[in-house]
């Protein structure tokens, strides 16, 4: 029958992986994963756990690779051990190498008790401090209490006025907030570090003739501003980011 119609019939492969548009889209997907290997260097001599997407780099106690060994000592060190910790045996004193528990609101009432019968005036009881800290300084979790920044800025504008003056000419300074002003400027999606470094520095000059740029800088180890840190940041700690002026930002600007 094909020769007397003329038709020939043939078969060819029909994988959908061997076909032309199939090979051009596959070949354009490697090399972009080739380009994204080379902007973060994913196999360099660093020997620290990294994620290349982000860029954020885990310090020494991520320790994740060793998780079966971890679990198996957590198991060990629960055989065994059944008692019931409550948070009132969290207030322990030592004496004679013992521990001693003490409820701070139960010593308070029996010490407030007899100052009723001792003392005309009870508030002469609360002229001295009960605790081992100043309640009126510390919160009950043992960090100090939150400063009051609207107090000082009412003392600040009673002392004088405090509105800029446009009399001083061209020769002014303006003194910036350098992670405030990180919070004001719009940022692009799947902008680079460098790309929001350079719109960083066009908004300040564009604005201000002679800058002065401040940011936050706290050196290792204890600071004053320790305990303000964790209050603002609710146990939430940042990462250590890997990137170099070609990366892309690929995190949000308040984590930034």
């Amino acid at each position: 029958m094909q020769q007397i119609t003329g038709v020939n019939f043939e078969t060819s492969e029909q994988h959908k992986e061997t076909c032309i548009p199939r090979k051009e889209r596959d070949n354009k997907d490697t090399i972009t994963f080739l380009d994204f290997l080379e902007e973060r260097h994913p196999f360099s001599i660093d020997k620290e756990l990294r994620n290349i997407e982000t860029g954020a780099t885990g310090d020494n106690n991520i320790n994740s690779d060793n998780a079966l060994v971890i679990e198996h000592n957590i198991i060990s060190s629960m055989e065994g051990k059944n008692q019931v910790t409550t948070s009132s045996s969290k207030f322990n004193i030592k004496v004679d190498n013992g521990a001693i528990s003490v409820d701070p609101q139960l010593l308070f009432q029996r010490l407030v008790t007899p100052a009723i019968t001792m003392f005309p005036d009870v508030s002469e009881v609360f002229k001295c401090e009960l605790g081992a800290v100043p309640a009126a300084l510390f919160e009950p979790s043992g960090l100090m209490r939150q400063a009051q920044k609207s107090t000082l800025a009412d003392e600040i504008w009673n002392t004088g006025s405090c509105v800029f003056s446009e009399d001083h000419g061209t020769d002014v300074h303006h003194v910036i907030d350098g992670g405030s002003m990180i919070q004001r400027i719009p940022w692009k999606k799947g902008a680079t570090f460098a790309e929001i470094c350079q719109s960083y520095i066009d908004h300040i000059n564009s604005r201000y003739p002679i800058p002065i740029i401040v940011f936050d800088g706290y050196a290792s180890g204890p600071t004053t501003k320790d305990h303000v840190h964790k209050l603002r940041s609710k146990g939430v700690t940042g990462t250590y980011i890997s990137f170099k002026d070609s990366t892309p930002f690929k995190s949000k600007k308040k984590i930034f």
